[in-house]
C-alpha cells in the first residue's frame, strides 16, 4: 500500500437519528473465555511499577457522588462487588490516555474546560497531526505535516504574550504522523510518512532547586531507525518499561522497540485484507493491546503469548480514527480497570465504547446532524451488523478474503466526517475532537451534563445543544440534538466562515490531536489540520 495522503475530512458532520427508548443494561460481565486480568507479565517486561503503597487522589465535583454511584454501579451490575474491591494506586494513577504510566498526565476527573482562548500558537504550516507531553509537564512537542517538530516551554504559556516556540527539528521533506516523550527524559521519539523512526533529545541547561530548566540549547540526534515497512502510524509508550516503545507501520503490523538496546521485542503481525493498523491502545498491566483498522477491523491481543484473543469487524467498514482507554474511577474496582474497555471513534459522527475481550457494545455517544439533506438512521454505526473475525479454521484463510480489493491501493477507502481526536478522563467522561470543529466533553454517568467546550457559532442554529439518553438495541446511546429546527442549511461553506469570524477563536479545521498539561491550572491543548495549536482553560 502507498503512503496515506494527508487527512481530507469535511467539516460538516452528516449522522443521524432520535432513538427509541427502552431500558439500558449497561456494562455487561467480560468474558471468562480468557482472562487479561491477570498480573502474568507480558514477555521481557516485569510489572515494577505497580505498587500498593499511595492512594492517587483526586479532585470531584461538587455532585461527585452521584458520577460515584453511577459508575460503581456499572461494574456492580458486571458482577464487581464494590465492598471486595482494592483501590488502585499507582498501576491506574501512572497511567496516561494512552495506557503508559505518567499520573501528571491524567487529567482531574472534575476538571470542566471552559472554552476560553489562553493562547493561539500558528507557527506549523500545515497539519497538526499530534501533540505529546514530558512527564513533569514542562514542555511540549508537537508533530507536523509540514515535516517538522517544534519544542515548546509549556512554563511560559500563561506569561509570555508574543509566545514562541523554543526549538524546531527538521525531518528533512517527510510528514510527521505521531510522536510522543520517554517518561522522566527529554528524549522525543517521532514517526515519519516515509517510514523512519526518529529520536532525539532536548538539550537544555538548568540551575537552581528541583533543576529549573532555564534555557533550551539544542537538539541532539539519538538515532534514525528505518523500519523499512512504509509509514510509522501510531507511537506509544510501553506501561511496562519507561524505555520501550510501541508502534504501528503501514506495511507491517505492531512492534515494540527497546530504545536501549534498539532492539525489536515482539511483532504482531497485521493481515493485508484487514488494513493497516491505524491506532492502538494497551491496558496498564502490559498484557494486552487492542488495535484497530483501516479496514475497521478491531483486535485484542494477549501480549504474554503474542497472540490474538478476539476480533470482530465495525460495520459497516470503515475506518478505525482513535482508540483510547477507558478511565475508570481512581477507587474503582482493580479487576475493573485491567479489562480492556476502549473508546472507539469510527463511523459516522460517533464514538462508541467497548469491551473488546468479548467484542460487545456498552455505550454510544453520537454528534448533533446538522445536514438536512442527510439520511437519517436509528442504527449507530457501532451497532450495524458486525461478525466476528478470529476462528480456528479462517485463521489459516485471512489472506483470502474475497473483500480484498487491489484499487484500495490508488485510492483509499472513503472517510466519514466524524470524531478525530479523544482525550479520556477518570470515571468514563471524555474529550472528543470532530471534523464539525468542535471540542466536546462527554459525561459518561450523566449524559446531560455533557456540553460542547468550543466550537463555530452559526447563525440560525446557536450552541444550544442538549444531550438525551436512549436505547437501541440494548445499548444506551447519547445523542445531542438541537433544542430547536434548523432555520438554515448548514454547509461547508457556512461552517468555515463561522469559525474564521468566531469570537472564542474555534480551529478552521479538523481537530486532529487533544492533551493536557498542568501548571498552575489545568489546561487543554488542541491541535487541527489548520496548523495551528490552540491552549484553553
Amino acid at each position: 500500500m502507498g503512503i496515506p495522503p494527508p487527512a481530507s475530512d469535511s467539516p460538516m458532520p452528516m449522522n443521524s437519528p432520535c432513538l427509541s427508548s427502552s431500558s439500558v443494561p449497561y456494562v455487561n460481565p467480560a468474558s471468562n473465555s480468557f482472562n487479561l486480568a491477570s498480573s502474568v507479565p507480558a514477555p521481557k517486561f516485569a510489572l515494577e511499577s505497580f505498587s500498593f503503597k499511595q492512594f492517587y487522589r483526586v479532585v470531584h465535583e461538587p455532585d461527585g457522588k452521584e458520577n460515584e454511584t453511577c459508575v460503581n454501579s456499572t461494574f456492580q451490575d458486571a458482577g464487581l462487588s464494590k465492598a471486595n474491591s482494592i483501590l488502585l494506586e499507582d498501576a491506574i494513577a501512572q497511567t496516561d490516555p494512552s495506557g503508559s504510566p505518567c499520573q501528571a498526565c491524567i487529567p482531574d476527573s472534575g476538571w470542566k474546560p471552559r472554552g476560553v482562548l489562553v493562547a493561539h500558537l500558528q507557527e506549523h504550516s500545515s497539519a497538526v497531526n499530534e501533540i505529546a507531553i514530558s512527564t513533569d509537564h514542562s514542555l511540549f512537542v508537537s508533530a507536523s505535516d509540514d515535516s517538522t517538530v517544534k519544542i515548546w516551554d509549556s512554563r511560559k504559556l500563561e506569561k509570555d504574550i508574543a509566545f514562541k516556540s523554543k526549538l524546531t527539528y527538521h525531518l528533512g521533506g517527510s510528514r510527521a504522523l505521531c510522536a510522543t516523550m520517554l517518561r522522566g527524559s527529554t528524549q522525543v521519539i517521532v514517526g515519519a510518512s516515509d517510514g523512519l523512526i526518529h529520536m532525539f533529545s532536548i538539550d537544555h541547561i538548568s540551575k537552581g532547586l528541583g533543576n529549573v530548566v532555564e534555557k533550551y540549547s539544542g537538539i541532539a540526534d539519538i538515532t534514525r531507525k528505518d523500519i523499512k515497512e512504509a509509514a510509522i502510524l501510531s507511537l506509544l509508550k510501553s506501561p511496562v518499561d519507561n524505555h520501550a516503545v510501541m508502534y504501528s507501520t503501514q506495511n507491517g503490523g505492531i512492534h515494540m522497540w527497546d530504545t536501549r538496546s534498539d532492539s525489536n521485542v515482539w511483532t504482531l503481525k497485521a493481515v493485508p485484507e484487514e488494513g493497516y493498523v491505524s491506532s492502538v491502545a494497551t491496558g496498564p498491566c502490559g498484557n494486552w493491546v487492542v488495535s484497530g483498522s483501516s479496514r475497521g477491523v478491531l483486535t485484542l491481543w494477549d501480549l504474554r503469548f503474542l497472540i490474538p484473543v478476539n476480533s470482530w469487524q465495525y460495520s459497516p467498514a470503515c475506518p478505525i480514527e482513535k482508540i483510547s482507554l477507558f478511565l475508570p474511577p481512581p477507587n474503582g474496582p482493580l479487576s475493573s480497570t485491567f479489562r480492556p474497555l476502549v473508546y472507539v471513534a469510527a463511523g459516522c459522527n460517533e464514538v462508541s465504547l467497548w469491551n473488546a475481550e468479548n467484542g460487545s457494545c456498552h455505550q454510544v455517544l453520537r454528534l448533533a446532524n446538522y445536514d438536512n439533506d442527510a439520511e437519517m438512521s436509528d442504527r449507530p454505526w457501532a451497532l450495524g451488523r458486525h461478525s466476528s473475525k478470529l476462528s480456528s479454521k479462517s485463521n489459516h484463510n485471512r489472506n483470502v478474503n474475497p473483500k480484498y480489493n487491489v484499487d484500495e491501493l490508488n485510492e483509499p477507502p472513503p472517510r466519514p466526517p466524524g470524531i478525530r481526536s479523544l482525550l479520556p478522563l477518570p470515571g468514563g467522561d471524555l474529550l472528543t475532537g470532530s471534523t464539525d470543529l468542535k471540542i466536546r466533553r462527554w459525561d459518561h454517568c450523566s449524559p446531560k451534563r455533557s456540553y460542547c467546550i468550543c466550537g463555530p457559532n452559526l447563525k440560525g442554529v446557536g450552541n444550544d445543544d442538549f444531550y438525551e439518553t436512549k436505547s437501541s438495541f440494548g445499548v444506551q446511546v447519547v445523542q445531542e440534538t438541537k433544542k430547536r429546527p434548523l432555520t438554515i442549511k448548514i454547509t461547508a461553506k457556512a461552517v468555515l466562515a463561522a469559525a474564521a469570524t468566531d469570537p472564542a477563536g474555534c480551529h478552521r479545521d479538523s481537530i486532529l490531536s487533544l492533551a493536557s498539561i498542568k501548571l498552575n491550572q489545568r489546561l487543554l491543548l488542541s491541535s487541527g489540520r489548520d496548523g495551528g495549536i490552540k491552549v484553553w482553560k
